[in-house]
């Protein structure tokens, strides 16, 4: 089964997280974003391009955007996630990471 979780910049799409059904992880920019004046890259490790960047590439940026260590563990004990599962985990708590993004669909948005 494959799954995605979008990645939200404010109210603009900036890309798209799909997990494949082997578990591997990719992340590709959406057009719209590679087409925004003023549009930035999520890290250092992934600049804008259309090509999508891999799990060795995007896995340390999205587990860099959770709480550490205890706060991780009561975070993710309280959610009934298993620790590993970084995009579960993102996606359950949406908008409270590090920094000025958010992760969900569009309906979790409105809601």
């Amino acid at each position: 089964m494959n799954a995605s979780v979008a990645v939200w910049f404010d109210d603009l799409a900036v890309g798209q997280v799909d997990v494949a059904a082997d578990g591997s992880l990719s992340l590709r920019y959406t057009e719209r974003w590679l087409r925004t004046a003023g549009a930035f890259p999520l890290s250092v490790t992934m600049p804008l391009r259309a090509e999508p960047y891999p799990s060795d590439i995007i896995s340390p940026w999205l587990a860099n955007l959770l709480p550490e260590e205890e706060q991780l563990q009561v975070l993710t004990r309280s959610l009934g996630l298993d620790q590993a599962d970084v995009l579960a985990v993102l996606a359950e708590i949406a908008g409270d990471t590090a920094g000025a993004l958010s992760f969900g669909s569009a309906a979790d948005r409105d809601a």
